[in-house]
């Protein structure tokens, strides 16, 4: 499989230690191909140093900025703001854990490139999905 098929994500509980070791190992895996997310975004403990160090491929959004993003004006400015990031790095945003109409509108008025959570989709398995899948394939050719 081909490196750029594979997407390395980055999330952040707690500092990372060896922060330039950590970029430099970074850096030499998207040399081979390898695209790099961010994950967490607004929540971690330092995701916007991360940004500026990594320059991510994808950015996703944490779910704690976007709940209620519809009601709190503070929320809304904070998206505002990492799609401002987003764009100077270059990087894809995913926003995370979008559970209502409301919560979509926003992100919708704001362009974020891709959404996802209970509003659009509830998860699945594996399996349940194939078979899904080939059910509707089935129909399709009756």
């Amino acid at each position: 499989m081909s490196p750029s098929r594979i997407t390395l994500e980055v999330t952040e509980q707690d500092s990372i230690e060896g922060m330039g070791n950590f970029i430099y190992n970074i850096r030499v895996l998207r040399t081979l191909g390898f695209r790099v997310a961010v994950d967490d975004t607004g929540a971690g403990y330092a995701s916007l140093h991360s940004i500026s160090e990594i320059m991510p491929d994808i950015i996703k959004i944490d779910c704690s900025v976007i709940q209620g993003i519809d009601s709190n004006g503070i929320k809304e400015s904070m998206l505002r703001g990492l799609l401002l990031v987003a764009k100077e790095a270059g990087s894809l945003v995913v926003a995370e854990g979008i559970e209502n109409e409301g919560e979509a509108s926003v992100l919708s008025r704001n362009k974020v490139d891709l959404a996802q959570g209970y509003f659009y989709a509830r998860p699945d398995t594996l399996i349940r999905s194939l078979k899904s899948s080939r059910r509707k394939k089935a129909l399709c050719i009756s």
